[in-house]
């Protein structure tokens, strides 16, 4: 597999751009905060803003990828990245839990829960790619059509996620690990937007910690009033850690 590309690799104009994604997201997730204040419901905002931020931001790239021919492999009902191990942070584990809450029936919520403590007791705590080799599919997905109940809500490492050949994505679930083309600056994009996302967090006083999405989803469940207790500098999320982190 070949050696991700650095930012100070790129040229000088690409850096400058890449520069200028991190001041327009500073500039759009910071006020969010400070208009909200650490209160229940700022995971909600937050991620609404930072889908809509990480998604302007993706737009050049995925505009410059189509012009030159190639198409973005993904598409709704395409589950074979589903598998791998997804990292979050706690607002955007709370602003799952918090879609899945207001939009899906009691029985469907239930349905995910299980399935999440069906997944959890198989997967946690191993590496990333053991977890991919399960083929144990994100509690999340709706199995009946393969599409992501919390789509609006979904973390940035998701919505990031660009393949342009779905053969290849088809090939790592079947026998991971193997290499999926992307996008080289997407995941860049990506990363400044989450960074700048977590700096703003830990700025106000919230702890911004690496997490694996199954295991934060059934500690926000677990746990009454679990964002106002996050945000007051709780550990409820002591056994959710990511072994990537």
């Amino acid at each position: 597999m070949a050696k991700p590309v650095s930012i100070v690799d790129l040229p000088p104009p690409m850096q400058e751009y890449l520069n200028g994604v991190y001041v327009r997201t500073s500039a759009r997730l910071a006020p969010i905060i400070e208009r909200h204040g650490m209160a229940p419901g700022l995971s909600a905002a937050l991620t609404t803003e930072r889908i809509a931020v990480l998604g302007e931001e993706l737009a050049p790239v995925v505009h410059l990828v189509v012009t030159h021919g190639t198409e973005i492999a993904c598409r709704k009902g395409c589950g074979f990245c589903c598998t791998h191990t997804v990292d979050v942070t706690p607002d955007e584990a709370f602003a799952v839990a918090d879609y899945l809450a207001r939009h899906l029936t009691a029985e469907q919520l239930a349905g995910v829960m299980e399935r999440a403590r069906a997944a959890d007791a198989v997967l946690h705590g191993l590496p990333p790619v053991e977890r991919h080799a399960k083929r144990i599919f994100c509690p999340v997905l709706d199995p009946a059509t393969a599409s992501c109940l919390a789509h609006p809500a979904r973390p940035n490492a998701c919505q990031a996620y660009l393949s342009v050949d779905l053969a290849k994505c088809e090939a790592d679930y079947n026998d991971p690990p193997k290499p999926v083309e992307q996008p080289t600056v997407a995941p860049m994009i990506a990363s400044i937007v989450d960074s700048t996302r977590s700096f703003a967090l830990a700025d106000a006083g919230a702890p911004t910690l690496s997490l694996e999405l199954i295991a934060a989803l059934l500690a926000a469940w677990a746990e009454p009033d679990a964002e106002a207790r996050w945000l007051a500098g709780e550990p409820i999320f002591a056994g959710a850690r990511s072994v990537t982190s």
